[in-house]
């Protein structure tokens, strides 16, 4: 029987969902991360084989009657990583159609179906990507938390660590930030929040983890919160109406995305503020979804 295979290579976790030509649901694996952002590729290669065997160990398929696959990932937008991760795939399904891609688009085909209009992600990273009906992509944002990831998870975190030294300092006003992050990370005193941040392998998707504490505090009226959230939203807000301007106006429905933006009321009611011209909206369906449904048009 032929089928379809899609693949969510998340930074975390990768998943892979089969479903038969009519995107009938036809079994899933989970294995470790294939993010090239995260790992080497002798690591990346080692958890997609292992995924593989995985699935098809427990599953009636075999690898020959796969009609197509896509595998989505971050950073795959990049032409050498992209051709990195197809040469995997080759090896590991020798003679499938595949595609692979970056993380976004599936997500937008998981909440359009056509991959047509826009979605704005902000998880621990953040990003806009639109697509017109003749496939033309558009891009603001995504390029990494050294230069980028404006209005993201990590984003609000870093600020909110930045707000409770300048509390501590003397630069900014007191806030309720230093409270709740000090209880969350069982600290003492300032010293302390140096060494989580510097010495204790902290990275980007701890940082991130404290936005839920920058909304709360938020919730709660503290200003130094308050205003980190309005820079947020302003800069997703930039970021959406930047492809918007590129796309014709009945393409301008927005499927948000991401923990960070999904989770957050406050971020969602700012955002919708700031973007009367766009149609925000979200979807059930997740990224490997978004992955099978392109797997399905390619076929066509």
């Amino acid at each position: 029987m032929r089928f379809l295979i899609g693949i969510d290579g998340g930074g975390t976790k990768t998943l892979l969902r089969a479903a038969d030509e009519n995107l009938r649901p036809l079994g899933e694996a989970r294995g470790g991360s294939s993010n090239p952002t995260a790992l080497s590729p002798e690591a990346i290669l080692q958890n997609l084989r292992s995924l593989m065997d995985d699935f098809f160990r427990h599953s009636a398929l075999s690898r020959g009657d796969c009609a197509s696959l896509v595998l989505g990932s971050a950073g795959a937008g990049s032409p050498a990583v992209g051709a990195m991760l197809e040469d995997f795939l080759h090896r590991l399904m020798p003679g499938v159609p595949l595609t692979v891609t970056d993380d976004a688009l599936p997500v937008l085909y998981a909440g359009t179906g056509d991959g047509v209009g826009m979605v704005l992600i902000s998880g621990t990273g953040s990003i806009c990507l639109g697509r017109d009906r003749d496939g033309t992509r558009f891009r603001a944002g995504g390029w990494g938390h050294l230069i980028g990831d404006e209005g993201s998870g990590y984003a609000i975190g870093r600020d909110s660590l930045t707000a409770v030294m300048e509390a501590f300092d003397g630069r900014g006003p007191e806030t309720l930030l230093t409270e709740l992050i000090f209880r969350e990370l069982s600290l003492q005193e300032p010293a302390e929040l140096i060494d989580w941040v510097y010495c204790r392998g902290n990275g980007k998707s701890e940082i991130a983890a404290l936005s839920r504490l920058c909304e709360q505090a938020a919730q709660e009226g503290d200003p130094a919160a308050e205003a980190i959230f309005d820079r947020a939203a302003a800069q997703l807000a930039r970021m959406a109406k930047a492809v918007a301007a590129k796309l014709p106006a009945e393409n301008r429905v927005c499927v948000c995305s991401g923990g960070n933006l999904v989770q957050s009321r406050l971020l969602l009611q700012r955002l919708k503020a700031l973007l009367p011209g766009i149609r925000l909206t979200h979807s059930e369906k997740d990224a490997a979804d978004g992955c099978l449904l392109m797997a399905g048009r390619a076929l066509l």
